[in-house]
C-alpha cells in the first residue's frame, strides 16, 4: 500500500518542481518606430537620439528581439546601461528601455528597473549590427 501511495505521490511533487516559464516583456501595440540615443543613466532616457528607425524589416527584428528575450530571476545589480531605446507603438504610446549589449544584451523597462530580460545571442548579434552602423 506504501508503495502504491508513494507511486502516486511522487509524480505529483514532482510535476510541482518544474521550473515556471519565463515571461517575457509584453508590448502594447504594433511598433513603428526605435530612437536609440547613448544612455545618461538609469531612470531616464537620453532625448538626443542617434539613430531613428522606421523601416519594417528592422523593425521586425527589434520586435523579435524584445518578444523573445527572457526574463530573469532573482535581484538585479547592473552597471550604468550603454544605451536607451525608445519604442513608439501605432497607437502614439512609447515604451523606453535600458540597453546593455554583450554576449547577451540586457533588456531593461524603464518604468520596471527591478527586473532584467536576456536576448538571444542570435539576436544580439543583430542589435549590435543595427546600434553600431
Amino acid at each position: 500500500m506504501k508503495k502504491l501511495i508513494m507511486l502516486v505521490l511522487l509524480p505529483l511533487v514532482l510535476l510541482g518542481c518544474q521550473p515556471e516559464k519565463l515571461s517575457t516583456i509584453q508590448l502594447e501595440d504594433e511598433i513603428v518606430k526605435v530612437n536609440i540615443s547613448e544612455s545618461n543613466g538609469f531612470y531616464e532616457i537620453n532625448p538626443n537620439f542617434f539613430l531613428e528607425i522606421d523601416d519594417e524589416n528592422t523593425i521586425e527584428t527589434i520586435t523579435e528581439a524584445i518578444i523573445t528575450s527572457e526574463k530573469q530571476m532573482g535581484s538585479v545589480d547592473m552597471a550604468d546601461p550603454e544605451y536607451d531605446m525608445r519604442v513608439g507603438y501605432a497607437n502614439g504610446n512609447f515604451h523606453d528601455f535600458h540597453v546593455w549589449l554583450g554576449e547577451k544584451a540586457t533588456l531593461m523597462e524603464l518604468e520596471n528597473t527591478e527586473t532584467i530580460y536576456y536576448v538571444s545571442s542570435e539576436m544580439t548579434d543583430k542589435l549590435e549590427q543595427l546600434i553600431n552602423k
